[in-house]
């Protein structure tokens, strides 16, 4: 019988975000959900341990725990719940890294629609049981055939302990719904249990004595070559990936995971084939589902982009006539008017100045996606020169020191390269500590890449912090101690994955912080 709802538990430290997530669950009309919520990792384990959840939606960054050990430490303590982590990144490398990690899912905050929602769910919950049905399979597999081999050794009683052994593998096989077939060395059919006949669509008796191409006649051509490899070289073939119709179904396309192992008599010799088969229909149409939802995302990224870009654009008209008259009106009247009117001007020219700058940086950073046809062989000796160039005034206040190595060539938009840069060492500068700036700058040959290294003696990032200087919007510091706008390594990032790269960084607080990133070198 199916439970009446979706049991879901939130693990997430934010509570807007909570809030969002809740919002969006209530504009599903279909599966219904529970859902819960834990605001740091040690009593979402605890409330796992006292509670059965379906899936659990997964923030990696908590008070208790950050990045992947979030993940796999939740996998040690449940390590067959299915997980979709919650992130502030839409980063394909860091999706593919979660999921090689053993996440079901992820999904990017601000990103979530309720179909979307539904759809990741529902997948984490099939993949993560299609998962667990697989491995009972395999280690019931690699089991059987160890303790067969064992036995079969035995020559007085080879023949009864196969028949005890395949008798047992067939009622573990039937229970957890996953078909099983025997065939003969001429591909007839021996024995087929319930599961497999149904998959097949027909009746066990309709297979028995009757061989691969009499059964599946749409599915021989793929079938048969594998079998007769079995035979011919006594090893197994482990989830071999089977495509086609079943004439039960015919015109409607079917999947299976399927092994197939030999079965030795005495002698060591192939008498028999062992197939293990489960469906994976529903896995595919929700990875298919998944594909065209990721695709429909992407175009509604580029749109965006090109909507930020448009809008920064026109708004910059009326806020330089905003500023434009506040200048006139602090000019005639600054001093005329009582003390509240002139903070009030200040007020305005302050917040005209901060949201002139912000548009600039967004305009900086959708323009970033729009530039990569301006990709040429650029030296970045002379882009850092000129960079250095630009930056003089500030470096000289700060009694900056700036030593680079000697840089590569590569291929790059020098416009971008210059802002990548510029972002840096402005960066170093203004996170400083009370002795003067020191700034190292060196590359290192790699394979398909260069890496370059951007290191200070700043006052670093804390380890917390540190998935999230990289976010557009992102501020560790009060606007009035370290003025910006929290865009500039959004920006950083942008442009090096742009350019086909990766960044991160490595820093130890008040000890200065390392960025690398790198460039391709064809």
């Amino acid at each position: 019988m199916h439970k009446p709802f979706i049991t879901v538990l939130i693990v997430e430290d934010n509570p807007g975000d909570v809030d969002l997530i809740n919002v969006i669950f209530a504009q599903v009309k279909t599966p219904k959900f529970q859902v819960e919520a834990a605001t740091d990792l040690d009593s979402a384990i605890a409330r796992l341990h006292h509670q059965p959840f379906d899936v659990v939606l997964l923030d990696l960054c908590l008070p208790d725990s950050n990045g992947l050990n979030t993940l796999k430490d939740l996998q040690n303590h449940h390590p067959k719940l299915p997980i979709v982590v919650l992130t502030g990144l839409a980063d394909e490398d860091f999706a593919v890294d979660i999921i090689r990690q053993g996440a079901q899912d992820y999904l990017v905050k601000g990103q979530i629609t309720p179909d979307l929602l539904v759809r990741s769910l529902r997948y984490a919950i099939e993949r993560s049981l299609s998962e667990q049905k697989l491995r009972q399979t395999q280690q019931a597999l690699h089991q059987a055939n160890q303790e067969l081999e064992r036995r079969v050794q035995e020559q007085t009683q080879a023949v009864i302990l196969r028949e005890q052994l395949l008798n047992e593998f067939f009622y573990a096989a039937s229970n957890a719904n996953v078909g099983l077939a025997i065939q003969d060395k001429t591909l007839k059919f021996k024995q087929i249990n319930q599961a497999l006949a149904e998959i097949n669509g027909l009746s066990v008796d309709e297979h028995l004595g009757k061989t691969t191409e009499e059964v599946l006649p749409h599915l021989a051509s793929t079938i048969t070559p594998i079998l007769h490899q079995v035979l011919t070289t006594g090893k197994p073939l482990i989830n071999q990936e089977i495509t086609g119709e079943t004439a039960s179904n015919p015109g409607v396309a079917r999947y299976w995971l399927a092994s197939y192992f030999p079965i030795f008599f005495p002698k060591h010799t192939v008498d028999e084939i062992g197939s293990l088969v489960v469906e994976i229909t529903p896995l595919k149409q929700a990875q298919q589902k998944l594909q065209d939802a990721n695709r429909e995302l992407t175009f509604s990224n580029q749109e965006l982009e090109q909507f930020a870009y448009i809008a920064s654009h026109d708004l910059r008209e009326p806020l330089r006539k905003i500023k434009g008259y506040t200048e006139l009106l602090a000019e005639d009247y600054q001093g005329q008017l009582d003390e509240m009117a002139d903070k009030y001007i200040h007020y305005i020219t302050d917040g005209v100045t901060r949201l002139e700058t912000l548009i600039q940086d967004l305009l900086t950073y959708s323009r970033v996606g729009r530039d990569n046809r301006e990709v040429r062989a650029t030296d970045l000796n002379t882009v850092l020169a000129q960079t250095l160039e630009d930056l003089s005034v500030c470096i000289d206040e700060n009694q900056a020191q700036i030593i680079a190595e000697s840089l590569p060539t590569v291929p790059a938009n020098s416009r971008q390269m210059g802002q990548l840069f510029q972002n840096l060492i402005s960066n170093a500068i203004k996170f400083r500590q009370d002795i003067p700036p020191q700034i190292q700058i060196r590359a290192e040959s790699q394979k398909d890449s260069w890496l370059i290294r951007v290191s200070d003696n700043g006052i670093g990032i804390k380890p917390q912090y540190q998935d999230r200087v990289f976010e557009i919007f992102q501020r560790l510091h009060s606007r009035s101690k370290y003025p910006g706008t929290g865009i500039g390594l959004a920006i950083v990032r942008k442009i090096v994955e742009s350019q086909g790269g990766k960044i991160w960084l490595e820093s130890e607080f008040s000890q200065g912080t390392t960025f690398y990133f790198t460039l391709r070198k064809t």
